[in-house]
């Protein structure tokens, strides 16, 4: 066994990416993403070359066929699809497209991504300017043609990888605020992940989570980009070992070699001063002491029509059940915990729906997230998988723009004005353009999200208390603005992160609601004052699957509208109660509650009302005038 990295190609590559071991010609292939290029290092010559490609190319994947040409055929997700790319002697490359992709916003493209035991394609889309932070990106699958979400919600997907019998499916975000690979169980019939858990919190190790491989023993490698280190975890997510590149930025790993036993690794040639790692964007080799496995060739059309029939039969069986009878259970989803104020309402509406159809309606509901989170609902909602879900304004604003209204700080006086608004006019407006939307969801409800106020270590009274604080936000450029604008210093954070930041200064405050605060333990960390200013008052709402929706009858819409708007009250009176309760163990734990004057904070956020809300000057108007 030798482990030190040997340089293979001083390839000096922007990015380079996706290698795949083509064991037919005894040739490593890869493609640099921003260098919009192919590239190919040959194994018995030494020799390397290029083709550029006409976008950038996330990943590759021998394709079907690809032993009838001089350099294979290759499936590459790129930026505005997939599609089959053939590369020839003369230097030339024809691109065939394949599947189109319709991204939610500009600046996307396809990123890692590879082929399942079966053949069938996975790979994840990006923002591709990740100090956004935008959690855009979604997992699609290729199949039959045609690109399907599978799961939504990612800002860097990466690290794709299968285990050795097919039925554990890897996936990592890279990102700064996310660096955590997860394993899900993968039905190898349909092609798609199910159950989801935490694989490796990357955060407490050396690098960000990038491109992976998995060796014959079930072993996970996955490169540290920014530690210069490619580390192996045993299936039970233990690290094994740690191996060195010579670079910082080590991007993806694959097995290769005459006997697979080689260890392939790409990198990234960032700008810069790179004396001290002059070989950046070089291609290297190690021989870690085991084995990889046979890559599947990609767009295997026989598979994936058996995989689109067993998908359509296990989605048949998620449907309602007014497909094969007269019965219908509507499956609920929700991230928020068993008893939470929106579960409860969900499954108090479930029962009367029971009782007013005699149990031929009722409800299931799934809470704390087990159907996904809030992206991946949508979509299955989308799909009629799921038939109802209460989701935040941020996964359906990409489709629904006006719905951003309600993330302008201030928009609403307090929450009195929250709710006339959503009970009146303007909330029935913005369900029906939901409705009416391409999202295909049927918009049934509000659902009371709270006030978001401060809590610090210091007291704040006015905006020149908040100098110099360093205070976490949503990853939105708004509520980081608006902090901002506040007098703070808003930092973007992942929300697991508050707490040991608050704990250790990093942080020197947050901003949430009574029971957010108190259930997250925040108020532990010497976070003991809560300054109301009450500054986003942001509420959810309430979707059922237009799938579903169409197949009722309009006597059991009319039905399912009126108890969603009782739901919408019954939950809104639970909120008032959670509020009140959470206070007062807030208050007995010795943290201060400040009333003050939100004036001098609604005045210094103007500038972010006027940049952002622009596009919705009407709508603040229709909204400032509801008393």
């Amino acid at each position: 066994m030798n482990a030190t990295a040997e340089l293979l190609i001083d390839a000096r590559n922007g990015v380079g990416e996706s290698p795949v071991w083509d064991a037919q010609r005894q040739c490593l292939f890869w493609v640099d993403i921003p260098g919009r290029a192919l590239w190919c290092w040959n194994a018995a010559s030494g020799q390397s070359r290029q083709w550029p490609t006409p976008e950038m190319t996330g990943c590759i994947a021998l394709a079907v066929g690809s032993e009838t040409t001089p350099h294979g055929r290759w499936v590459a997700a790129m930026e505005t699809g997939v599609a089959v790319l053939t590369p020839h002697a003369d230097g030339s490359l024809t691109h065939e497209a394949l599947a189109s992709v319709q991204h939610p916003q500009d600046g996307m493209r396809f990123n890692d991504g590879r082929c399942d035991r079966q053949g069938r394609l996975r790979a994840g889309t990006m923002v591709m300017d990740m100090s956004l932070a935008a959690a855009a990106g979604s997992l699609y699958a290729l199949e039959g043609g045609q690109l399907r979400a599978l799961q939504g919600g990612f800002i860097t997907p990466n690290g794709m990888a299968f285990s050795p019998d097919g039925k554990t499916m890897y996936l990592s975000d890279s990102h700064p605020d996310v660096q955590t690979v997860w394993a899900f169980d993968y039905d190898t019939d349909t092609g798609t992940p199910g159950k989801q858990r935490v694989f490796i919190d990357m955060k407490p190790l050396p690098g960000r989570p990038d491109g992976a491989a998995v060796d014959e023993d079930g072993g996970y490698w996955i490169c540290g980009n920014d530690a210069g280190l490619v580390h192996r975890f045993t299936p039970d997510g233990r690290l094994d070992r740690s191996l060195a590149v010579p670079v910082k930025k080590p991007a993806m790993c694959a097995f290769g070699g005459s006997g697979l036993d080689t260890l392939f690794v790409t990198s990234i040639r960032p700008g810069g001063d790179l004396s001290d790692q002059p070989l950046a964007g070089g291609v290297f080799a190690l021989r870690p002491g085991v084995r990889g496995l046979d890559e599947p060739r990609g767009d295997n059309m026989k598979t994936q029509r058996r995989s689109i029939l067993s998908l359509a039969l296990a989605m048949a069986s998620l449907l309602p059940l007014s497909v094969h009878a007269q019965n219908i259970v509507l499956k609920a989803h929700d991230t928020h915990p068993a008893g939470y104020p929106t579960v409860a309402a969900v499954e108090s509406m479930g029962k009367k729906l029971d009782a007013a159809t005699n149990g031929r309606i009722k409800v299931q509901m799934f809470p704390g997230a087990v159907l996904g989170q809030e992206k991946e609902a949508v979509e299955q909602a989308q799909l009629g998988a799921i038939q109802l879900a209460r989701i935040s304004l941020g996964v359906i604003g990409p489709v629904v723009p006006e719905v951003d209204v309600f993330n302008m700080p201030f928009v609403f006086r307090d929450i009195a004005h929250m709710r006339k608004v959503i009970d009146g006019a303007v909330g029935d407006d913005l369900l029906a353009k939901v409705t009416a939307s391409p999202a295909r969801l049927v918009g049934l409800g509000w659902m009371d999200g709270g006030s978001r106020s401060l809590y610090t270590k210091k007291p704040v009274r006015s905006p020149a208390d908040l100098k110099g604080q360093k205070i976490r936000m949503m990853g939105n450029p708004v509520f980081v603005d608006t902090m901002n604008a506040m007098g703070g210093n808003g930092i973007s954070m992942a929300y697991g992160e508050v707490f040991t930041s608050l704990q250790t200064g990093v942080i020197d405050g947050a901003e949430n609601n009574p029971p957010s605060m108190f259930t997250s333990n925040h108020y532990t960390t010497g976070a003991k004052y809560y300054s109301q200013t009450n500054h986003l008052i942001i509420p959810e709402i309430l979707v059922m699957s237009k799938v579903t929706w169409d197949k009722l009858t309009p006597a059991d819409q009319a039905l399912v509208k009126k108890l969603a708007r009782e739901a919408q009250m019954e939950q809104r009176a639970l909120w008032d109660k959670s509020v009140t309760e959470y206070s007062a163990k807030l208050k007995a734990a010795g943290v201060e509650f400040i009333e003050l004057d939100n004036k001098p904070f609604f005045d210094a956020t103007a500038p972010v009302r006027a940049k952002y809300g622009a596009r919705f000057a009407d709508l603040m108007q229709r909204i400032a005038s509801v008393k």
